[in-house]
């Protein structure tokens, strides 16, 4: 939804195939699934990913955790971002946080954090790209936890 009502781009998903079986809705809004300790299916989804960017106003969304977890969850990210982030340095990576809470209403109150494009530098290790882009999400995640459901100064509606 966000997608559709802000960014209005050709959006493609990347997430664990366990993940997508459970959640089969994800595949038809254009989820493609990664499969854990199979480096062949993944390099392949890998480079579906960088091609499936070279579409007219495309855009990837990724759970690089490579799971969907709950809120407070340490961030671990796969390798596969710094691998992406090396194969299209003329990309923006944006960060995104998802918090839902019910701490001040019965139904569940969603809040989403956009950030700003990630400016990571491609001639590090892919330990490094990730452990940068690791650091970063948190940070945003930590902020959005911290302010979600006690000031919505910072938030846009959405409806």
């Amino acid at each position: 939804m966000l997608n559709e009502y802000r960014f209005n781009q050709q959006g493609r998903a990347m997430m664990e195939h366990k993940q997508m079986k459970k959640y089969r809705f994800f595949k038809k809004l254009g989820a493609f699934s990664m499969v854990p300790h199979n480096r062949s299916h993944n390099l392949a989804s890998l480079r579906y990913a960088v091609k499936s960017m070279q579409r007219p106003n495309a855009s990837l969304f990724v759970y690089p955790q490579g799971e969907i977890l709950p809120a407070g969850s340490q961030i671990h990210f796969k390798n596969g971002i710094g691998w992406l982030c090396k194969q299209m340095p003329n990309v923006d990576f944006v960060p995104i946080g998802i918090h839902m809470h019910t701490m001040r209403h019965d139904k569940p109150e969603l809040h989403i954090w956009v950030g700003k494009p990630v400016s990571i530098t491609t001639n590090k290790d892919l330990k490094e790209i990730t452990a940068s882009f690791e650091q970063i999400m948190q940070q945003l995640l930590d902020q959005l936890i911290n302010t979600a459901g006690i000031s919505d100064e910072v938030y846009e509606p959405f409806f």
